[in-house]
């Protein structure tokens, strides 16, 4: 497993095997009550689910703990996204 990190523009890329899996950051706001993105990146570039169902079975698809599925938007909307862990403030994302 290999780890790529820019903290400044809150980028983090890991490619385990020969898959990569590329992610952004984003911090809670307990105003909104979901995660709000804290990178270059725009909202649009996360992947995200309009339900917690789809967010979920795409998580199983994934292997990735249920726990993952956390909320993410800004003032405009709110949507499903899979957080990489506990511990991490970075969200699945598709961009190159």
């Amino acid at each position: 497993m290999q780890r790529a990190e820019d903290k400044e523009r809150g980028l983090l890329a890991i490619q385990v095997e020969d898959q990569v899996f590329r992610f952004a950051r984003a911090v809670y706001d307990g105003g909104l009550r979901c995660y709000k993105p804290q990178s270059v990146i725009p909202i649009s570039q996360f992947r995200t689910f309009p339900t917690k169902a789809l967010a979920s079975e795409e998580a199983r698809r994934l292997s990735w703990p249920q726990k993952n599925v956390q909320r993410i938007g800004n003032r405009f909307g709110v949507a499903w996204g899979l957080k990489l862990g506990p511990l991490h403030d970075y969200f699945l994302a598709d961009y190159s």
